[in-house]
């Protein structure tokens, strides 16, 4: 490297010369050798000055370089961390994938705006007249914002997955309006040989099965007139905090996927009860939090159909943190006989007698069920 920028300093002393006027080409490169003994060490500077503003300019573009991959490492971090909050289904944002399906829902609820009133504890609340409204069309007695809702811990994380160069929440918004009880619970014949171990083997899904199990959102306000068929439901004689009749209309959120998947909780709190609802047709293994809002504010959320480890080692006054693994999705045997694994995740705005509240109301209890029972998107943001 030595040598080259010599021979580079000669030449350029050469150039330099005949523009001078040297009298001809033949001339010069006899006096080269001479003219290169005579270069100064004011010259030789003078020439290394261009060295000098190259490394100076490689420097300046080495420290820009580095530069520009910090910024670069920041706006990774920056991405990733917004992608967990797009991938945060508490956020408000609009997670559904089934436009086809939401628009149908719309077109099936032309008089959005109708709504009728009820008092509860001399407060007046507003409630939709037709069911499966929009989210934050249903009355919110706790005063969950915006900016809390962002801060809350998934449930149940969704898988996602590429469409084109964008990610999308792999889950299916559930129409059960039409579901028949049969296809959706199990025979009671079947529940009983299920609590026998000797036969349950044969009647549980594989771990294949189990894998192939979709994620799903099933409805708030939502009536299921087909599905609720056992006694527990259309015995008028059974009565949950209040709650009694012919009990069609979901007041809860299912959050749906294979046996095993993780429930979260949303935010931090202490364990109000928990136990087993051995009922067919009932919660199984369910556990309710008392959760602790910003200013103070309490509210209570149900997370029913778990598995048998879920609830133990568990009881009242347990303390609760946000994001914590409260238990898993429960099979057939220990979720109340549902063949579809699925968390009901329901608020109420009271603590319950027990581990136990009315997920399904009957139409003339729906508009005080409304307001005692919140709309679960005020937690998990807008699922559809």
């Amino acid at each position: 490297g030595r040598q080259q920028l010599r021979t580079t300093t000669i030449t350029m002393g050469k150039i330099s010369r005949r523009i001078k006027g040297q009298p001809s080409s033949h001339q010069s490169k006899i006096a080269s050798t001479n003219e290169a003994k005579k270069v100064t060490k004011d010259e030789e500077q003078q020439h290394r000055r261009p060295q000098s503003v190259v490394l100076t300019r490689a420097h300046n573009i080495g420290a820009t370089l580095i530069q520009i991959s910090f910024i670069w490492i920041i706006v990774a971090g920056l991405l990733k961390i917004s992608s967990y909050t797009r991938a945060n289904p508490a956020n408000n944002h609009n997670y559904s994938n089934n436009k086809a399906f939401t628009s149908q829902v719309a077109a099936e609820n032309d008089d959005v705006n109708a709504y009728d009133e009820i008092q509860v504890e001399g407060t007046t609340y507003q409630i939709p007249k037709q069911m499966l409204q929009p989210f934050l069309s249903y009355p919110d007695p706790i005063g969950i914002t915006e900016d809390m809702r962002k801060l809350f811990h998934p449930v149940v994380i969704f898988p996602k997955i590429w469409e084109g160069k964008n990610q999308i929440y792999n889950y299916q918004v559930m129409d059960h309006t039409q579901s028949k009880g049969q296809s959706e619970l199990v025979p009671l014949e079947k529940w009983r040989l299920l609590h026998d171990d000797a036969s349950k083997e044969n009647l549980l899904p594989s771990n294949k099965e189990n894998k192939k199990i979709p994620f799903t959102v099933g409805r708030y306000d939502e009536k299921r007139s087909l599905m609720y068929n056992t006694e527990m439901f259309q015995n008028e004689s059974v009565t949950i905090d209040g709650y009694d009749g012919l009990r069609t209309i979901h007041i809860g959120i299912d959050l749906g996927g294979p046996v095993g998947t993780k429930v979260y909780a949303f935010e931090n709190g202490i364990i109000h009860s928990v136990g087993y609802n051995s009922d067919h047709g009932d919660y199984g293994n369910v556990i309710v939090v008392e959760h602790h809002l910003g200013g103070g504010g309490k509210i209570w959320a149900l997370y029913g159909h778990l598995d048998s480890k879920s609830i133990k080692g568990k009881a009242p006054g347990n303390k609760v943190k946000k994001g914590q693994v409260l238990g898993r999705l429960g099979n057939i045997h220990e979720n109340g006989g549902w063949t579809s694994p699925h968390v009901h995740f329901q608020l109420s705005a009271n603590p319950p007698k027990t581990h136990d509240m009315p997920g399904v109301v009957s139409s003339i209890d729906r508009p005080k069920a409304m307001v005692n029972y919140p709309d679960p998107r005020f937690v998990l943001g807008m699922l559809y």
